[in-house]
């Protein structure tokens, strides 16, 4: 369990990361029909913790930061939790 007393959704984040870095946090079950990820997917909480960092970094270089706001539009896709993850990251 980690606390999340007084700490943001990235702490908590980094947090999970290190306690559960292998564990699968995003599953996305196969489904032949569906436009993406038709196999399936699995992102364990390192994977999420790397790709949140990297997307976080994109858009501090592309000059975004605390007080800004972004739109994104990708369906219902993984990719949006892990952006809105990168966003809270960015304050």
């Amino acid at each position: 369990m980690i606390d999340i007393e007084g700490r943001t959704i990235s702490q908590v984040l980094d947090a999970a990361v290190v306690q559960f870095g292998s564990d699968p946090m995003l599953v996305v079950p196969p489904d032949p029909e569906r436009g993406y990820d038709r196999d399936g997917r699995t992102i364990s909480y390192a994977e999420a913790g790397k790709i949140v960092d990297r997307y976080a970094g994109i858009l501090r270089d592309a000059g975004y930061g605390y007080g800004h706001r972004i739109a994104v539009l990708l369906e219902i896709r993984p990719e949006i939790l892990l952006i809105k993850l990168a966003c809270a990251k960015l304050g």
